[in-house]
């Protein structure tokens, strides 16, 4: 080797160690900015401001896992769908899969699941003859809803089918404005997810005025979402593997036993 090839090596070797490791393989190239909104016992501010709940563990513990920093910001759902859209934020969580959402968002492998059911005033359940979505729409009752929530196949499909429903429908975009309208009569029937529900409830001292109707709207798997503007695949496929190796270890159930009663995660089965 002449003095000069030998010379050259030794700063090629150089600049190569000085140079900044490849985004290929590394978990996250950036600190995400996530988006959540108060979904007591999912993700909410505790009395001191901070953010904490089921999902905002879990996130803490796969992208640490991950190797993924990350920033909490406030925002309502419906505009958080459109912030990861047009890129104006990295993510979210506690978001069902769609279509529709697929078109600009990258999805995570699903970390816990959801129940969505109808809650009714307890003493109008007990003689109602409703035993199906397609019969709170066919029987006008008056339903509320979060803007911009998933409650299942059969009810978009009867939301699509016929116009007028939404005539019968009160939209909002506060959790605890839907249980208030309930109490008081401006509402029949809330669509909501179960656990939510029932802290809610639990807050107002109103489990004893509303009660969880047997049929179930919509069971399905909850997902990270974040926008394809903004996030990389390979930082999608290091979380994903940070859930599946994090899912079934004893950290996993602990934090599920910390927010939902053992006996109820029947309806949360993920291991």
């Amino acid at each position: 080797m002449t003095k000069h090839a030998a010379l050259f090596l030794v700063v090629s070797i150089l600049l190569s160690l000085s140079l900044p490791a490849s985004a290929e393989g590394a978990g996250c190239t950036k600190k995400l900015t996530i988006a959540f909104f108060d979904w007591q016992p999912y993700h909410y501010r505790d009395e001191n401001g901070t953010p904490t709940g089921l999902d905002i563990e879990l996130m803490r513990a796969t992208f640490g896992a991950a190797g993924c920093e990350f920033e909490l910001k406030v925002m309502p759902w419906k505009r958080t769908l459109l912030a990861i859209k047009f890129g104006t934020i990295d993510g979210s969580l506690g978001a069902s899969r769609l279509s529709e959402r697929e078109q600009y968002a990258w999805f995570s492998r699903p970390y816990r699941r959801e129940t969505m059911v109808m809650f009714m005033r307890r003493d109008e359940l007990e003689k109602s003859k409703v035993m199906s979505v397609a019969d709170v729409v066919s029987g006008k009752h008056r339903i509320g809803v979060l803007l911009g929530s998933w409650y299942g196949d059969e009810f978009a499909a009867l939301y699509k089918a016929d116009p007028k429903l939404r005539k019968h429908m009160l939209q909002t975009p506060e959790y605890e404005v839907l249980f208030t309208w309930l109490v008081k009569d401006r509402v029949d029937v809330v669509f909501n997810d179960l656990f939510n529900g029932l802290h809610i409830l639990k807050g107002m001292n109103a489990l004893d005025q509303v009660a969880v109707h047997p049929v179930t709207l919509n069971d399905d798997y909850i997902h990270f979402i974040f926008s394809k503007l903004t996030v990389p695949r390979t930082t999608l496929e290091a979380i994903d593997e940070a859930i599946a190796a994090f899912q079934g270890t004893e950290e996993y159930t602990a934090i599920l036993h910390k927010y939902v009663p053992p006996e109820q995660l029947t309806f949360m089965p993920m291991q």
